[in-house]
């Protein structure tokens, strides 16, 4: 979640706002484990913009604090839920590929990833 490298802990994740680097600058381990392997951190991150949207639709439901606001509610929460997906975007990458590393889907170097063979 501080998008330092799962390995180490030194290593910056991240080169900028969207850019993943392709390996630990400390320990060399691999980030990118192959090709689609960041698929889960966007379902991580559209799950945490729903989430968002269920509970300002149940506060909605339940108060109208949006409506009381002068605001049309089904356009606040979208919005909102799509910002929240954006801003949510970096710390779910990092904690998807922290478990990808946790379940040995990443190598150092040029290993192939996965748990090492019997």
């Amino acid at each position: 979640m501080r998008e330092r490298c799962p390995h180490c802990g030194r290593g910056r994740f991240f080169s900028g706002f969207f850019g993943l680097r392709p390996r630990c600058t400390e320990c060399d381990l691999r980030y990118q484990a192959s090709d689609g392997a960041w698929l889960g951190a966007l379902g991580i991150g559209y799950g945490v913009g729903a989430l968002l949207g269920i509970l300002l639709g149940i506060a909605e439901v339940v108060w109208h604090p949006i409506w009381r606001a002068g605001l049309d509610p089904l356009w606040t929460i979208a919005i909102a839920s799509v910002a929240m997906s954006t801003l949510a975007y970096l710390p779910s990458k990092a904690l998807w590929f922290a478990i990808l590393y946790r379940w040995d889907f990443m190598a150092f170097g040029d290993a192939p990833a996965g748990p090492p063979g019997d």
